[in-house]
């Protein structure tokens, strides 16, 4: 009956579409219906580098792979042990697991634990922060119950303090740690991390600081009185009075403070450095400094001082170091270059410029090989009939982040599972990470090999696995979908995969669509508690970061309030991203948790363990009075972790659904948080009499667009001139009412160059009229405008027609520091750059990031011709980037999957919505969860075919028939195709689910 039925829609569907499809193609449909073996795909995330978002965490001391340990939540012996002392001891201490009666000890004797964690010196507690702020926890809760400082010792805080995520020390201090507060802050806020410190004004700083006039600038004497550079600048001075730091000195501050200096603070100093400033003395916040200081240093002094800078400089600083390197220096000052570099510099490193200095593959280190060049190898190395069975282990090290279905589709039937365990293996090691697509093409290509078995088989074949095989497919099996599961979850080795999985990176966890990772998390906690009842915080260990908050409904419901704070890590950073199937519980949850703490201190610190996750319970239990001065840390923790309008926050909810409820969440807290410092008017007919001031802007930043622009419009000269930096920040975005408020306050011809990258996105609230007569001088200014993603078409050409009558005609020197203005040139403009120095130079057009760009056609038929094709592959599409977004409906129906899954997330977020409407279904099919992410954060989303926008939000949502690439490949398939694709992807999942 269902298949007749089935047959009737592919009927009706085919005569709808009046036979524009052809039966090769429903046959593929057929086929694709009926396979059992389809899988889900990920795709990998920015590494998140603030330690208020998620934490990387490297484990020092692992467990042997090739001795089973039993979790310890199936060991009677260790059954009582609290989650905390397992943690640390599994990690740390893994052969004390063999010993329970010693780990026992360590309930009522924490010195014991103390001590032996001590004896581990090659803990680098900094790259373990996670486990770090249990230790330091657990110090805390001793010092509270028996204040005996021998046992914590200020040596012992000072190794973890780093890794607090928060300024809050209120339970040492209430303890009496210290009977001095300003000797307790001189100790340990030293310690604190610089991004953290620019929330301590308000907790540890107010014991150092005296009260100041703001009305007089804060110079070099006066903060030398305060200190000696030893107390991270932003802990002890507001950013509104950083800003009044005379240019005069900020380089001496600068060299004063050194490491000890806040990314905002860097931001507002870096800026007023002459550009003939040594590298060398402001390396440390090379991030941050004006262009020309990285384009007038030798290549040597940036090879010499990339350790400081690489981790926090942008993408195109990184192009002008990279650029400058390749363009100056010598052929082994490049090697020495790349040694150095990661991924970040050398992806804005042209495929002519290796080329130039005859570098091959195997002389660069992995983390410097930029995907183009993987790409072109992956394709050489595939020539001749060859396979990717017929590659030895170093190339496969090499291409395996390229490999992808088609290549995978030539291996024979039979080679199929060896080649994908070896492919596996050899990215043990890789700095690179596995997009979904290939993550979905591995575990289709791994059960094809056993496509002729039934699930009894299957079980078997698994069961026979080595260990170091399951571990090698364990983290692709977070892609498997329902069908896998059925025999899965009946084998003894599913725990070995439970087991590999609970360590893996938590930077990893957003690489998963959301049902993939809830459906894993689903069967792996089923397989790890005999019942939902019996659940506790040790469980939660046992799946480890990123699986441990997905747990179902049922599984939460049963979690004691204690079980979830001692494991609040899991759930307060940006990998947990509940939708409405836990909504209520996890509010019920996170409710009772507060109204457990009885005094003020428990309730701010348990907001403080909480993170951003607070905003899923209820504002109004908490006092404003509370919160405020930790106001601007939780607006921040919110805004990086929770605001879907976030693209790293969106990967990670992709597929989840709710996104509309998660922002009512975010934006009633917003105004919460918000309130605490400044009176949001209830009314529009009643006049407010509430001034805005800098204070309460640098306090309120992340949520800034709350603030109604009537309120910018009547803020005070004098604070406005103190708080311009902070408002035209890139870090935070402003209502486009709220720019034109203040572009009132300052006319255009009063902003000179040097005010250019401090107004920064003030300037796209001013008139393109306006911007024509702006005085751009510098070569920095000319980088500043071309970093802001957000202004009009004719904003940017008035900013290309105001360069230009002050720098001359565009030439090859200016093209590295256009950025999006780039998108304003003409077609005489491209011209006058020479095609090879265009090839060569390609990265700096290839990070373009403004969907308003009228002049990518242009740039696009310039890179054709300067790199001589005519026909896009997946090796050119890596390498122009951005520009891809110039192609034509003509050229993209002609992309193959390999293509397609090489197009940047920042290319398919700028790409006219008339050339996503003319991808087939098979080219949607092929993205990966990142690509989809961006496709449907597009600020040309709203021009998406309707068809277009259900078969992305289908890719999205779905583990099995409508999440795959497995079709061959249908090239020139038309609109109308793509139409008829998805009305019967719409069908069926509604028609079985009625059989």
């Amino acid at each position: 009956m269902k298949n007749q039925i089935f047959f009737l829609i592919l009927f009706v569907t085919s005569c709808y579409c009046q036979n524009q499809t052809t039966e090769a193609d429903v046959n593929q449909v057929t086929k694709q219906s009926e396979s059992n073996n389809t899988q889900v795909n990920e795709e990998t995330t920015s590494e998140d580098k603030n330690i208020t978002t998620t934490v990387k965490t490297t484990i020092i001391t692992k467990i042997s792979t090739t001795t089973k340990i039993t979790p310890y939540s199936e060991n009677p012996a260790l059954k009582n042990i609290s989650a905390d002392i397992f943690r640390l001891v599994s990690d740390f201490l893994p052969h004390l697991l063999s010993k329970p009666d010693q780990v026992k000890s360590f309930e009522t004797d924490k010195n014991t634990l103390f001590n032996e964690l001590e004896k581990l010196k090659e803990i680098n507690w900094e790259k373990n922060c996670s486990l770090a702020r249990i230790y330091l926890k657990m110090l805390e809760d001793e010092f509270v119950k028996k204040q005996d400082k021998e046992v914590v010792s200020e040596e012992r805080l000072k190794k973890l303090i780093p890794c607090k995520r928060d300024c809050n020390f209120d339970r040492l201090i209430q303890a009496n740690y210290s009977e001095d507060n300003k000797n307790f802050s001189k100790t340990f806020l030293p310690h604190v991390s610089p991004d953290v410190a620019q929330f301590c004004q308000n907790t540890l700083g107010k014991y150092l600081t005296v009260n100041r006039n703001d009305s007089k600038p804060l110079d070099l004497n006066e903060i030398s009185a305060l200190t000696d550079g030893s107390v991270p600048l932003g802990s002890l001075f507001t950013q509104s009075q950083i800003a009044t730091i005379p240019a005069s000195d900020a380089l001496d501050v600068i060299k004063k403070f050194k490491e000890k200096i806040d990314d905002e603070s860097a931001r507002k100093l870096g800026k007023k450095i002459p550009t003939n400033t040594s590298l060398a003395d402001v390396a440390h916040i090379a991030a941050f400094v004006p262009a020309e200081v990285l384009s007038n240093a030798s290549p040597e002094d940036l090879i010499n001082n990339m350790n400081s800078f690489s981790e926090k400089i942008d993408d195109k600083k990184a192009l002008l170091v990279a650029s400058k390197i390749a363009s100056d220096g010598t052929k082994e000052q490049f090697k020495s270059f790349l040694n150095k570099a990661d991924s970040k510099f050398s992806e804005k490193i042209s495929l002519s410029t290796f080329n130039k200095f005859n570098l091959t593959i195997s002389e660069l280190p992995d983390a410097a090989i930029p995907s183009s060049f993987r790409e072109n190898f992956l394709t050489e190395s595939l020539t001749e009939g060859k396979t990717v069975a017929d590659l030895d282990e170093s190339v496969l090290k090499t291409v395996v982040t390229k490999i992808s279905r088609s290549e995978l589709d030539q291996v024979p039937k039979t080679k199929k599972k060896d080649v994908v365990l070896s492919l596996l293996k050899a990215s043990t090691n890789s700095s690179k990470t596995f997009s979904s697509s290939q993550r979905s093409a591995f575990m289709d290509s791994f059960l094809q090999s056993w496509a002729d078995k039934n699930d009894s088989q299957k079980l078997a074949d698994f069961e026979a696995m080595s260990t170091e095989d399951i571990e090698a497919i364990a983290e692709v099996i977070v892609s498997a979908n329902e069908s896998v599961y059925s025999w899965l979850r009946s084998s003894n080795k599913f725990s070995i995969v439970i087991e590999k999985n609970s360590k893996m990176d938590a930077t990893k966890c957003c690489t998963f669509l959301y049902r993939s990772r809830v459906l894993y998390a689903t069967e792996a906690i089923k397989k790890l508690v005999s019942s939902a009842s019996t659940i506790n915080s040790n469980h939660l260990t046992s799946l480890g970061p990123c699986f441990a908050s997905l747990i179902p409904k049922e599984y939460l419901s049963n979690l004691a309030s204690s079980d979830i704070e001692s494991q609040i890590e899991y759930f307060n950073t940006q990998a947990f991203q509940p939708n409405s199937s836990i909504f209520d519980t996890l509010k019920t949850k996170l409710n009772g948790l507060y109204d457990t703490k009885a005094t003020d201190i428990d309730k701010t610190s348990i907001l403080s363990k909480m993170g951003s996750i607070m905003v899923f319970m209820d504002e109004a239990k908490v006092s404003q009075s509370l919160i405020k001065s930790s106001v601007s840390l939780m607006l921040t923790s919110i805004k990086n972790e929770r605001n879907v309008q976030n693209d790293d926050v969106a990967k990670c909810r992709i597929g989840s659904g709710d996104d509309d409820k998660v922002t009512d969440y975010v934006n009633n807290w917003n105004k919460h948080l918000v309130g605490a410092w400044f009176t949001l008017s209830s009314s529009r007919r009643k006049r407010s009499t509430t001034k805005l001031t800098c204070d309460t802007v640098n306090q309120i930043a992340s949520a800034i667009d709350l603030v109604s622009e009537s309120y910018f419009t009547s803020m005070e000269q004098a604070e406005f001139e103190k708080c311009i930096e902070t408002l035209g920040s890139n870090e935070y975005s402003l209502t486009a009412a709220q720019y034109a408020a203040l572009a009132k306050k300052k006319d255009i011809s009063q902003i000179t160059d040097s005010d250019i990258q401090i107004y920064n996105k003030i300037l796209t609230g001013y008139s393109n009229t306006d911007l024509a007569k702006l005085s751009i001088e510098s070569l920095t200014s000319v980088q500043a405008l071309g970093q802001i993603d957000s202004f009009s078409t004719d904003q940017i050409n008035s900013l290309v027609t105001a360069l230009k009558s002050k720098l001359g005609s565009i030439d090859n020197d200016k093209l590295n520091y256009l950025g999006n203005l780039a998108c304003g040139l003409t077609s005489s403009d491209i011209d006058q750059i020479t095609d090879l120095y265009f090839k060569e130079n390609i990265k700096a057009v290839s990070l373009i990031d403004t969907a308003n760009c009228p002049g990518m056609t242009l740039l696009y038929a310039k890179a054709k011709k300067a790199m001589d094709f005519s026909t896009l592959t997946s090796v050119q599409v890596a390498e122009i980037g951005s520009v891809a977004a110039g192609i034509s409906t003509d050229e993209v129906k002609n992309l193959d999957s390999r293509a397609i899954q090489a197009m940047s997330t920042n290319t398919l977020k700028i790409i006219p919505a008339s050339i996503v409407n003319s991808f087939s279904a098979v080219q949607i099919q092929s993205l990966s969860s990142d690509q989809l992410s961006s496709l449907i954060n597009s600020p040309n989303a709203d021009q998406f075919s309707a068809a277009t926008k259900t078969l992305l939000t289908s890719a999205s949502q779905n583990i099995d028939v409508t999440r795959t690439d497995v079709l061959s490949e249908v090239t020139g398939t038309s609109a109308s195709t793509s139409i008829h694709f998805n009305i019967m992807l719409m069908i069926l999942p509604i028609f079985f689910r009625f059989y």
